[in-house]
């Protein structure tokens, strides 16, 4: 079945050096080596940010906790390299100020409780409760964007029916979770079928865009040998990999102005975050390591790379990963459409970061009055009108915007991206919402 969505839009692959046209099924993700310096965020989630478990000359092993979570919503953060603590500093990143810990590489020791071999291992033991637990201990959060810990989502009191597994990666240029299901379909799977016993839910359905053909004929293989998980393909448009619109293509159903899908009996889960509670329950191993892709104009070679938490933009920008050095870069970090820019290369690679791209900078050219074109309205893929929303903002119409259904904006940037008035509408919607 091909599931659509309404509004969107449909980024050419002739445009786009890294889209799913470009991949190869055959290239691995190259592995970078550990940094001479990590530096490790003790915020990196969705709510409080972790509270420090180490002191400055401390010498931690790869994969130890150095990070305890806070009470409420938070999650644990662990070494992705051995060595000395050489700071614990407040540093600003996408959240706001934290405590971050910097450490000297010395070499790679990891805890002795990570299995670190390749082998797939099917055998698992362990309760829902218990499950949910070594997820927490893993510091493991959602991949897909949100980064909210991932054992709280699975602990909620409502009842959940379905799981859903986001596999459509829409945003242009990205490719990290394409190459996890390509190279690592099984762990996935059985990641699935891990979150399925922690929710107590006896469905699952994996969405695969429609285009990559092979992909869901690998998952539709592969789902044969586990019990309650589909595959669906789903429309190519973005942002149909936004949770709210997933949701609908797959189930028809259209949430109800604020509420969260797990107040309707469905959870979703980002195909990445899948295999990392595999390796959390399976392998002891917490998450301190991704796959991210490294691509945009500027970018010799685009690619996937394996790379620790904590290792600095700089350095993924190095020999054949270099980028065309030009004055009129710049750096996105996770995506052109929803992504943030960087300020400075010495920025460490976090949980939340699928990807980095590097961009031509562009003169941003000047906003104009509305000409009231309507082409906002019609990539909304939320149903909303945009310039009426930042109208309703500018005219102080609080009962107007509430009206509107602002709270419905999923910040996507369809409506920015289109506006021939160069109105910055996604952004002036996201401050009158704060």
């Amino acid at each position: 079945m091909r599931h659509v969505i309404s509004g969107g839009l449909r980024f050419s692959a002739g445009k786009y050096a890294f889209s799913s046209k470009k991949r190869d099924f055959n290239i691995p993700a190259t592995e970078l080596p550990p940094p001479s310096r990590a530096v490790i965020p003790l915020w990196q989630h969705a709510g409080k940010p972790a509270i420090p478990v180490v002191s400055v000359g401390d010498s931690v092993k790869t994969g130890q906790l150095i990070g305890r979570a806070a009470d409420g919503v938070s999650a644990k953060i662990h070494s992705s390299v051995s060595g000395s603590i050489w700071s614990i500093t407040p540093c600003t990143n996408g959240r706001g100020i934290a405590q971050t810990i910097t450490i000297d590489v010395e070499r790679d020791e990891w805890d002795s409780a990570i299995d670190r071999s390749e082998t797939f291992n099917r055998y698992c033991p362990f309760s829902a409760a218990e499950i949910r637990q070594k997820i927490a201990d893993a510091g493991v959060v959602g991949l897909g964007g949100a980064c909210f810990p991932t054992h709280l989502k699975i602990s909620s009191a409502h009842k959940t029916e379905l799981l859903i597994i986001n596999g459509v990666e829409c945003e242009p240029f990205l490719g990290c979770d394409y190459y996890l299901m390509q190279h690592h379909t099984e762990e996935i799977a059985f990641g699935i079928t891990l979150l399925m016993k922690a929710l107590n839910v006896e469905r699952a359905i994996i969405g695969i865009k429609r285009n990559n053909s092979k992909l869901i004929a690998l998952f539709q293989e592969v789902s044969k040998h586990y019990y309650g998980i589909q595959v669906e393909a789903v429309d190519i448009r973005y942002p149909s990999g936004n949770e709210k619109i997933l949701i609908g293509a797959l189930t028809g159903k259209h949430l109800t102005s604020g509420k969260l899908p797990v107040e309707e009996g469905v959870i979703v889960h980002n195909v990445a975050t899948a295999f990392a509670v595999y390796q959390a329950v399976q392998k002891n191993r917490p998450l301190i390591d991704r796959i991210i892709s490294l691509s945009g104009p500027l970018v010799k070679r685009p690619c996937n790379l394996k790379v620790r938490i904590g290792t600095p933009v700089t350095d993924l920008l190095t020999g054949e990963n270099a980028w065309l050095r030009t004055a009129d870069a710049r750096f996105i970090s996770s995506g052109t459409m929803t992504g943030r820019q960087i300020t400075t290369l010495d920025e460490p690679v976090e949980k939340g970061t699928s990807a980095i791209i590097v961009l031509r900078k562009t003169a941003t050219p000047t906003s104009q009055r509305c000409i009231k074109c309507g082409a906002c309205i019609r990539v909304c893929p939320m149903g909303l009108s945009p310039c009426l929303l930042v109208h309703s903002a500018a005219q102080d119409m609080s009962e107007k915007l509430n009206e509107d259904s602002a709270k419905d904006c999923i910040f996507c940037g369809c409506c920015s991206y289109v506006c021939p008035s160069y109105i910055p509408l996604t952004e002036t919607i996201r401050t009158l919402l704060k």
